[in-house]
């Protein structure tokens, strides 16, 4: 735990040691997922995983007792989740699962066991169990006295909340994790972006990235960094995010960590008005996602798709990757994603329909002259109109207003008629922000 991996990894091979040199599997068993979460720890993540994969075949021999196999199920799976294994991890849930059955009345699911569930539900989708395991393990963990699994399971309690669109309840869990001792970045984060307060949500992660080193605490921060970036319109530190986060995917071997890589790869291009470029990193996260069995992540990265295939003009392609994210979101009750997805047109849109006529024209790249010329009215009251705009939406610039019309008028869900709007847009000036954790082109 100080960092003093070298001395650690040999005094867990000299406890397996031991275990082996005298028959004993339960004393094997403890040196060896030691040894593992330790090279995992060093960046030796293939090495650890081998030890660990053995582990798991001496539990379904039976060849350790309940109690040994329990607590190592559970470490096995904390391992998973500091190498971004998330097929292991799954693999393993499973396996744990069907053992733990075979226990009858044994207690095998306790604390950190039931934490590490709780993360994989809350992938899977399967948001009411994760719940009920996050709740179970905040009560059995404050039993005990190791505050910072307390605090972990706070923290997911936080996220699950978070997904569901339940802002109170998470930083409830949020701020009861911090009390506990656990960071609850980037989870705060992200519900402050939720909220509209980027500003803090920002300020909040590069403190968190400033003062750790530690590569797993960096790979899971630096996907909410990125996010963050993108609605700041911060291409440069969006890039940064993205590049150290590849570096950390290839260095893990771990196929979550590049597919989070790759939906940034395709944003960033978007951000950059290059719809094509995004199409192939987006397409490829997508069927990452689905490999990986993470619906909210393939149903988001969908939305991203929706955005590049409207830009590009294919407005049923963008129909259909949106209808199929709609689907996942309402299925998986993800409210603030469903929020995103505008199903009525611009019926409760805060703009008048001079100001949406407006609001269209500046969205295909034309000047304030440009704009009074064809809808008949002066220069002078354009920029009026602009600038009521600019407050009634709360942004800063024509780029933000651009991206709140293909957000919220251009992409209508039950419509999704791009060619009736008028000429395709010039992109050269357009920002490609971010809206309640939705995309917009």
């Amino acid at each position: 735990m100080s960092g003093e991996y070298d001395e650690s990894v040999a005094a867990w091979a000299r406890i397996a040691g031991i275990g082996r040199a005298h028959a004993d599997d339960d004393i094997w068993a403890f040196g060896a997922q030691g040894h593992g979460r330790t090279l995992i720890r060093m960046g030796r993540v293939r090495e650890g995983t081998a030890v660990l994969d053995e582990l798991f075949v001496a539990i379904g021999s039976g060849a350790l007792s309940p109690m040994m196999a329990g607590w190592v199920c559970c470490s096995c799976l904390e391992a998973c989740r500091e190498g971004f294994d998330l097929p292991r991890a799954i693999e393993w849930t499973r396996s744990a699962n069907r053992w733990a059955d075979e226990q009858g009345d044994l207690e095998t699911y306790t604390g950190v066991c039931l934490l590490n569930r709780s993360r994989i539900r809350r992938m899977l989708g399967s948001w009411d169990d994760a719940l009920q395991d996050a709740d179970r393990a905040c009560v059995q963990l404050s039993e005990g006295r190791i505050h910072f699994f307390l605090g972990a399971a706070h923290y997911q309690r936080g996220e699950i909340l978070r997904l569901r669109g339940d802002h109170g309840g998470a930083e409830d869990g949020y701020r009861t994790a911090s009390q506990h001792g656990h960071d609850p970045q980037p989870g705060m984060a992200l519900l402050r972006l939720a909220q509209g307060k980027h500003l803090a949500a920002g300020a909040a992660l590069r403190r968190a990235l400033d003062e750790t080193a530690d590569p797993c605490r960096r790979a899971e921060l630096l996907p909410a960094r990125a996010e963050v970036a993108l609605v700041e319109a911060d291409a440069g530190a969006a890039a940064a995010a993205c590049a150290e986060l590849e570096e950390l995917a290839e260095s893990f071997g771990s196929r979550l960590l590049r597919a989070e890589a790759l939906v940034l790869r395709g944003r960033i291009a978007l951000a950059a008005a290059d719809p094509r470029t995004a199409l192939e990193p987006l397409r490829t996260a997508a069927r990452l996602w689905n490999d990986l069995e993470s619906p909210l992540a393939g149903a988001r990265t969908r939305v991203h798709l929706a955005a590049a295939c409207a830009a590009l003009g294919d407005a049923e392609g963008a129909e259909m990757e949106l209808t199929s994210a709609r689907e996942v979101f309402e299925a998986i009750g993800a409210q603030d994603d469903l929020a995103g997805l505008r199903t009525d047109g611009h019926a409760r849109s805060p703009l008048s329909e001079r100001e949406i006529e407006v609001v269209r024209k500046v969205a295909t790249g034309l000047s304030n002259r440009a704009v009074a010329t064809q809808l008949h009215i002066s220069e002078k009251t354009v920029a009026s109109h602009l600038s009521h705009i600019f407050t009634k939406l709360e942004v800063p610039n024509r780029a933000a207003v651009t991206a709140y019309y293909y957000e919220e008028l251009a992409l209508d869900f039950r419509t999704f008629r791009v060619a009736a709007l008028g000429p395709r847009p010039s992109w050269a000036d357009i920002g490609y922000v971010t809206r309640r954790g939705m995309p917009v082109g």
